[in-house]
């Protein structure tokens, strides 16, 4: 999903770099990535290769890790997306969002996965809203 980052603090940059930092993200000299963030809630590494469930997108293994008992043909192979998350943004979008200019404890490096599952209200809230509008029924959140 885009974001819009005219909404975001101007240093929101340096607040992505400490929160990859936080993560296990290391730089070289140069400013090469020599060790990558992994994920703050699963714990899966950013940019690995793993498989994910055709059924069930929360759960994954690695391509030459643990054996799940299952047939390969239930897995497909994806790549891990780090993204900052705001904490206290997850309920449905409106009045009570919290800030986006927020402390760095309230921020997290999540995957793909755990990212739309910490989001999945707010997410669930905006596909609603953008149906009823197509209906006519109610204006698009704004």
């Amino acid at each position: 999903m885009p974001c819009d980052y005219s909404q975001y603090p101007a240093d929101w940059k340096e607040r992505r770099n400490r929160v990859l930092a936080r993560a296990g993200q290391m730089l070289d000299d140069k400013g090469s990535i020599f060790r990558e963030a992994t994920c703050e809630h699963c714990g899966v590494p950013n940019h690995e290769v793993i498989y994910r469930r055709k059924d069930d997108r929360l759960k994954w293994r690695y391509p030459n890790g643990c054996d799940l008992g299952e047939d390969d043909s239930d897995y497909r192979p994806t790549s891990v997306v780090l993204t900052i998350a705001h904490l206290d943004r997850t309920g449905p979008p409106g009045p009570n969002d919290g800030p986006l200019d927020c402390p760095d404890d309230r921020l997290a490096a999540l995957c793909q996965s755990c990212h739309l599952y910490l989001d999945r209200e707010r997410h669930q809230a905006k596909a609603r809203a953008t149906r009823l509008a197509k209906q006519g029924a109610l204006p698009l959140f704004a």
